[in-house]
């Protein structure tokens, strides 16, 4: 009867395997701070550069730095509960 469960159980074991690796991969790009970091220097170089304009920047600046401080937060709130 165990092998019938394992037979039949295995699609959905694949499928969760599949769902765990995307929560994974989502969570370790939120809380990416240095890929944020790195967004936002080369924001700046475009800027500098005037590739953008100062409305451009300024938007997307904000975008980047709300990111950031989201995937800060939510790294100290992670670090608190797992002391």
């Amino acid at each position: 009867m165990l092998i019938i469960d394992d037979i039949l159980l295995s699609p959905v074991k694949g499928l969760l395997l599949v769902f765990e690796e995307i929560h994974r991969a989502v969570e370790s790009e939120t809380h990416d701070t240095a890929s944020v970091v790195d967004q936002l220097q080369e924001l700046y170089m475009r800027l500098e550069t005037g590739k953008i304009s100062t409305v451009e920047f300024d938007l997307q600046e904000k975008a980047l730095l709300d990111r950031l401080d989201r995937a800060e937060g939510q790294g100290e709130s992670r670090d608190e509960q797992s002391v």
